[in-house]
């Protein structure tokens, strides 16, 4: 059976996405955001191919800017919904 694949985008609610790359499985899609992220600070989230919705999101920040003041760890992964098996991937590109 093949992993639910899931498109990994950069930006928020404020900015226009940008398709970055399509990983299989939910915790392989979720270590390359954090991986991306870690790289490259800003906001990240994770799309289900399969139900078509935003399923987990980061947001980290350079070194030098201070991040999120209410005692949250601010380049914790949040899961956003539960996560059902299947789906397809059909992107095989990637920018990082």
């Amino acid at each position: 059976m093949k992993k639910e694949t899931f498109d990994i985008f950069s930006g928020g609610p404020n900015t226009s996405p940008l398709w970055l790359e399509c990983v299989e499985g939910f915790a392989n899609a979720k270590a390359r955001m954090e991986q991306i992220a870690a790289k490259h600070p800003g906001q990240y989230f994770l799309f289900s191919t399969r139900t078509h919705s935003r399923v987990a999101q980061i947001e980290t920040f350079p070194e030098s800017q201070q991040g999120p003041t209410d005692g949250e760890d601010s380049n914790a992964v949040k899961a956003l919904f539960p996560l059902p098996a299947g789906g397809k991937c059909i992107h095989h590109a990637t920018m990082f």
